[in-house]
């Protein structure tokens, strides 16, 4: 844990092992990841819980080759435990990332910023306006407060093995002949974080009659009223020891990392961990046209059928909004889950389409809208495509110009009418 995750940064680094056959590569990771980081985590920040897609990838160009879904969302204030267990959090974030859960399988490989904004309501009424906006890796960077260096954590890093490898040749041979089980145990009650605690329990046979006394103030306990001179007081004492001890932490915060990079950062220092310091993004970038996903996609741009015509219009489709909001996402899962051909293909088979045509669509994109034609043949199923298209965007008047460019161009490829009328949905089941 410690070599790997946190002094190492092995995993960010592309360096992590499990054991002596298994690498951990991120990028290798096939189901969606979802990431959720706050401007107020002290512990794990953004450029923490976002910088590691930057030391993974050199541009979202990488992302959809490989076809990976990255989603993100950035809270202004909350900290780090309060991500996990704050009812604030669990109402909107928490609430509206499990409801996209099963949608996602519909939207296209990339990276992407989950945008929550509030609608309406109060309270648990409160209803939200979800969209995913597609990001670069440098928009959200920004968006995290920059990059941090990572040379002087990699000075560290360097320092922390050159101090284990002097321990593992000097002191631990000695350490492992003298410790046995007796010892262990007798080090471990001793602890001072274990010691402080057994002192005040009622394991100390000093704090018995402590039980005695807690046992009569519950019995004669009264509350007082608030207007009470010592509850005035307790309240004004509480917001002075409350206000100490936040400035006392924020001071001490800042004088830790202005010692660290007064130590770490010098330039000698930092030359220490050089080595260490590099990530995967800034290796040799591979010519990602190279890759065997992406030369089986091209291989088959005027290969397929109606499915196949189908996601490359809502591939078109999404790329001209640049953000896909949850109601249409959650159209497009019900068309994959509800409608032939679709519905009774495997899901693995649908993702696999949907990466194949984004990666087309990614690369070609001439070549891939004048061979629509050729994956949709009969005038009757190129209406139904666009019904299809259509019925997904939305309605004609909330769409942008760009979406309202783009489905005309389709229908222009498909040789219908640049403004098809939108099928009634009955009727749209009754042709499927």
């Amino acid at each position: 844990m410690v070599e790997n995750l946190f002094v190492g940064n092995r995993l960010g680094r592309g360096c992590a092992n499990l054991n002596e056959r298994t690498h951990v590569d991120l990028r290798n990771i096939n189901s969606p990841i979802i990431i959720f980081a706050s401007h107020g985590d002290n512990i794990t920040p953004p450029q923490q819980a976002l910088g590691w897609i930057a030391d993974h990838y050199k541009d979202v160009e990488e992302i959809r080759a490989r076809g990976q879904r990255i989603l993100y969302t950035l809270h202004e204030n909350v900290g780090h435990l309060g991500i996990f267990v704050s009812s604030s959090v669990a109402k909107k974030e928490h609430d509206q990332i499990i409801s996209t859960l099963k949608a996602i399988e519909a939207l296209a490989p990339g990276l992407y910023e989950m945008v929550i904004a509030e609608v309406q309501g109060e309270g648990v009424e409160k209803t939200f306006k979800v969209a995913f906006a597609e990001r670069s890796i440098e928009q959200m960077m920004e968006q995290a407060g920059g990059d941090d260096s990572n040379r002087p954590f990699a000075a560290v890093a360097r320092f922390s093995e050159i101090g284990t490898e002097l321990y593992d040749l000097t002191l631990r041979p000695f350490v492992q002949a003298i410790s046995n089980e007796t010892s262990a145990k007798f080090l471990a009650d001793t602890s001072p974080m274990r010691m402080q605690r057994w002192l005040e329990s009622d394991r100390n046979p000093l704090m018995q009659a402590v039980q005695g006394f807690a046992e009569e103030v519950r019995k004669q306990r009264r509350p007082a009223a608030d207007d009470n001179p010592f509850r005035i007081m307790e309240r004004a004492g509480a917001g002075l020891v409350t206000q100490w001890l936040d400035n006392a932490r924020d001071m001490q915060n800042a004088v830790i990392e202005w010692n660290f990079h007064l130590l770490w950062g010098a330039p000698p220092v930092q030359a220490m961990g050089e080595q260490l310091s590099r990530t995967v993004s800034e290796a040799p970038r591979e010519d990602l046209r190279t890759l065997t996903s992406v030369q089986d996609a091209l291989d088959r741009i005027e290969l397929g059928d109606f499915a196949d015509g189908v996601i490359r219009m809502l591939i078109f489709l999404a790329h001209s909004r640049k953000e896909v909001r949850r109601s249409r996402l959650e159209r497009s899962n019900r068309m994959l889950m509800a409608t032939e051909p679709f519905a009774s293909m495997k899901a693995k088979h649908r993702t696999r389409m949907i990466h194949k045509e984004s990666l087309i669509v990614g690369y070609e994109p001439e070549a891939a809208m004048d061979a629509l034609p050729k994956l949709i043949v009969s005038m009757e199923d190129r209406r139904r495509a666009m019904a299809l298209c259509e019925e997904i965007a939305g309605s004609r008047d909330e769409m942008s110009p760009e979406t309202l460019a783009m489905l005309d161009r389709l229908a222009r490829a498909l040789e219908l009418d640049p403004a098809p009328v939108l099928v009634e949905t009955e009727t749209l089941r009754k042709i499927a």
